[in-house]
């Protein structure tokens, strides 16, 4: 009998075969793919995560794979960014899928978002991850106040878990409109009204996080540093160096990212790194640096390393801007 799946993982079994994991209309079942590490099997290739395929198989308590057919192949996805982290959290999210979940009703949801992906892979993700809250018991009160059932509803909590009257909420919001739609309409995705993706994940993950526990990590997973929207910090004489330093800084609570800038005859002064290390990538221009007393010349493409407890200078003695991207990971 032919069955359809979602490919969640595989791991090896034996020299040449895979055990391989799906989500199904019956839930999360595994199958054996004998042979499929080779490559004049027909079994090689079943096992890609995020691959939709049909597939039949042995009639066991352990079935095996007797042949297979990819319906959506989650390769076509490799040259869009956003749709592979949203593909990989939406495989993360069926990992953790209970097993009393109605898979009859959510396999054909999965499917759609899969095969819609890349048309809008945010939008995608959050409307997934929206609605499959229902799966994990932790369905966002939107109706009435989830403190004193208020219908004079104010905006969302996400510590909460639902809506909020104007008696508990600090500062109203507008999230609410967005969160009932997205969970209790049935449309195809660019039917879904658009909004701040970017705001909405995060408030997802932090939801995740709160009701499950489950850290998806998607502000990090899809964090874009637009540096030509930031302003140059002019910092002069930096750490005794020559001239000025002129730097854009991301800054996530530990580790700095920085795209910088050395006029001719600029450095930034010598330091020690005593608890971080540093690594830089010449972008443009040419430049000396001196690491625990060695000097070494760095042009465009070149990168410097500076590990912890090492103290370096950075100089700039040619005869045009010295641009650079430098990542300061704190250890």
């Amino acid at each position: 009998m032919k069955e359809e799946g979602i490919v969640i993982k595989s791991i090896p079994y034996k020299e040449t075969s895979k055990i391989v994991y799906l989500y199904t209309n019956k839930g999360k079942i595994s199958v054996r793919a004998i042979g499929s590490k080779n490559t004049k099997k027909n079994t090689f290739g079943f096992g890609e995560s995020g691959n939709i395929v049909s597939f039949i198989t042995t009639d066991s308590d352990f079935p095996s794979l007797t042949e297979y057919e990819i319906i959506n192949s989650a390769y076509k996805y490799v040259n869009d960014f956003d749709s592979i982290m949203a593909l990989g959290k939406i495989i993360e999210i069926l990992n953790y899928i209970p097993e009393d979940s109605i898979h009859n009703k959510c396999y054909p949801f999965v499917k759609d978002i899969l095969l819609n992906l890349d048309t809008n892979p945010k939008k995608a993700l959050a409307i997934f991850l929206i609605k499959m809250t229902y799966n994990f018991g932790i369905s966002p009160k939107l109706d009435s106040c989830v403190i004193c059932n208020n219908k004079n509803i104010k905006g969302l909590s996400i510590r909460y878990g639902g809506a909020l009257c104007s008696e508990h909420i600090n500062e109203s919001n507008d999230k609410i409109k967005i969160w009932t739609e997205y969970y209790k309409d049935k449309k195809k995705i660019a039917e879904y009204s658009d909004t701040n993706y970017d705001s909405l994940l995060k408030d997802l993950n932090e939801y995740y996080l709160i009701h499950t526990n489950i850290n998806l990590k998607l502000w990090e997973a899809f964090m874009k540093i637009d540096f030509s929207s930031m302003d140059f910090e002019i910092k002069e004489h930096f750490n005794n160096g020559e001239k000025c330093f002129q730097v854009k800084t991301y800054f996530d609570g530990t580790n700095k990212i920085m795209y910088g800038k050395l006029i001719p005859g600029a450095s930034i002064g010598i330091h020690t790194h005593t608890d971080s290390s540093e690594i830089i990538y010449v972008i443009s221009g040419s430049g000396k640096n001196i690491c625990n007393g060695i000097e070494e010349r760095l042009n465009m493409g070149d990168a410097h390393y500076c590990p912890k407890n090492s103290s370096h200078t950075f100089i700039n003695d040619g005869k045009e801007d010295l641009i650079f991207f430098a990542v300061v990971a704190k250890q």
